[in-house]
């Protein structure tokens, strides 16, 4: 990979129930940003986007010096 970049996945799908049935399915993705330089605004970037996509952070750590920002959304 080239850094920064940005990978993403499909988590889980979250259900809702009535009547013993499962009357909703929304999936998450779980979009993660990746960059090497701490002072990266690409977190912001992807936080405050100019789409209608509501995303939620979920936490940041480092690991092999690279940072890392988690974010969740729902379709």
């Amino acid at each position: 990979m080239k850094y920064p970049c940005i990978r993403y996945s499909r988590s889980r799908i979250d259900t809702r129930h009535a009547d013993n049935k499962v009357y909703l399915g929304r999936q998450r993705y779980e979009i993660i940003a990746i960059y090497k330089d701490a002072d990266s605004d690409l977190a912001d970037r992807i936080l405050f986007n100019d789409e209608d996509l509501v995303l939620t952070h979920d936490r940041h750590y480092v690991a092999d010096e690279l940072h890392h920002d988690v974010f969740t959304t729902t379709f």
